[in-house]
């Protein structure tokens, strides 16, 4: 697998020069989309996709090792983030395991958290729905993850935490200390 992969890296051809750094700079590829999010319509009322954390934990994870070893194998420096979720996307996915994936993926790799309970996931003007994110927020995690630039207060409410192993267990109770107030 690892030579396949290799194949597919060397063979690829970028069509569009200006997306990686438009991407890299704005966190999206689309900056000509308005946020529409109307959290009284019907179809936004709860969260969604949140129903695979705990049957797919131990797969996940395998998955996320088998990828960090990949990049260690080639050199490669692995970012990971997690998605900023929609509040009630994020409660939905923390009763489902969320939190348990949260936990174990600092033992594959380190990450930058931008789940919780945060001004950021409260505000409906920062989503297209109940899961995607504005390009501000995009440009706020690019800021948090690759500039070490994030906002104290959104960090003290998990924002834009780097985590790993020596401090995950702080993350955690974070989380789950905003659940519990909310």
């Amino acid at each position: 697998m690892d030579g396949e992969i290799d194949e597919i890296i060397r063979a690829y051809t970028d069509n569009d020069p200006q997306f990686a750094e438009r991407y890299q700079s704005t966190g999206t590829e689309r900056l000509d989309i308005e946020s529409y999010f109307d959290p009284t319509l019907p179809q936004f009322q709860e969260g969604y996709w949140a129903d695979y954390y705990k049957p797919r934990l131990n797969e996940a994870i395998s998955e996320m090792q088998e990828l960090k070893d990949i990049c260690d194998k080639y050199g490669i420096r692995l970012t990971v983030v997690t998605n900023p979720l929609y509040f009630l996307t994020y409660e939905r996915d923390v009763k489902n395991g969320y939190l348990d994936y949260l936990e174990r993926l600092a033992d594959v790799t380190d990450y930058y958290n931008f789940s919780s309970l945060s001004d950021i996931s409260l505000d409906p003007s920062n989503y297209y729905e109940t899961s995607h994110f504005t390009p501000d927020v995009g440009r706020l995690m690019i800021n948090a993850a690759f500039y070490d630039d994030a906002d104290d207060k959104l960090k003290s409410q998990g924002f834009g935490c780097h985590v790993d192993r020596d401090n995950v267990k702080d993350l955690i109770r974070l989380l789950g200390e905003q659940l519990n107030e909310g």
